[in-house]
């Protein structure tokens, strides 16, 4: 959508640029420069001359495990942007910010503290609307999981959805809380709606999950064809429990945290990126 690219409609799922925002050329030359050093005194040779494996160590050692979109002038304005974009859906999973799971757990519960801290003047509010108490680790950590997954996922679907509709253009938001019906208490994690979009692996062993693949990929389609996959007016939820059908807003606002999305929307964003940076970087991870 941002780039202009020929394409008149887009499904958008859990995720968008608010998941990793472009970031300054100064960042990237921070990280080259940090990666020099370290390849110049480890191995006396420049970045062009070293090794791939001393390249990756360097990566390693100096935790550098995620790259990012620079910005520049075809990115100007990302947030409000919609391209040639006729038609949208949009839609996030309940349990999106698994994928920081293993970091997060490896912080004790004065690093989390202290990462909320950044975001200044309200953040004894915002540790008190997630849970965070110094000498609860375990409390730490479910809090700092969900700040993530409501300030990278579920505040920006709100937005996108929000905006878009202010445009008149059709746009169809979605939940997808059906759980991983391989391993339940894994929920509705990041990733799980390709498995019952596909439908490439066999789900017949639970008729729930079985029931939301089919769904899924129905409305997909109708969407594909130009069709409307459901009501403009309304969200529409896959599962849990192999319910499909459309929501009202309490019942929204019973499956996401409206309370601490409709806070986050008050702070200052410059200052809750900093308590985000604080949190994720370097402790991303597929191994969750």
């Amino acid at each position: 959508m941002v780039t202009g690219a020929l394409v008149e409609q887009i499904i958008l799922s859990s995720g968008s640029l608010n998941l990793s925002p472009p970031q300054a050329e100064q960042r990237g030359l921070a990280l080259v420069k940090s990666l020099q050093e370290y390849i110049k005194t480890t191995t006396r040779q420049s970045l062009r001359s070293a090794s791939v494996e001393s390249l990756l160590t360097g990566l390693r050692e100096l935790n550098i495990n995620t790259m990012w979109l620079q910005t520049e002038p075809g990115l100007k304005d990302w947030r409000t942007r919609t391209g040639c974009v006729k038609r949208l859906v949009v839609g996030d999973v309940e349990y999106e910010s698994v994928i920081w799971a293993n970091g997060i757990r490896s912080m004790t519960g004065e690093e989390v503290v202290q990462a909320f801290n950044n975001i200044g003047g309200t953040a004894q509010d915002l540790k008190d609307l997630y849970g965070i108490m110094p000498d609860r680790p375990a409390a730490c950590h479910i809090g700092a999981l969900d700040f993530l997954n409501d300030v990278l996922f579920a505040l920006p679907v709100e937005k996108i959805h929000h905006d878009w509709q202010k445009t008149e253009q059709p746009v169809f938001r979605y939940l997808l809380d059906q759980p991983n019906p391989w391993q339940t208490s894994h929920r509705a994690h990041h990733a799980i709606d390709l498995l019952f979009l596909f439908g490439s692996n066999d789900m017949s062993f639970d008729r729930a999950a079985d029931r939301v693949g089919h769904e899924l990929r129905a409305r997909w389609i109708a969407f594909i064809n130009g069709d409307d996959p459901w009501s403009t007016a309304k969200t529409f939820a896959f599962g849990p429990v192999g319910e499909c059908r459309e929501l009202d807003d309490s019942e929204i606002a019973s499956r996401r945290r409206k309370r601490h999305i409709d806070f986050l929307r008050t702070c200052d964003p410059d200052s809750v990126s900093l308590v985000v940076k604080s949190l994720a970087t370097g402790r991303i991870s597929l191994l969750n």
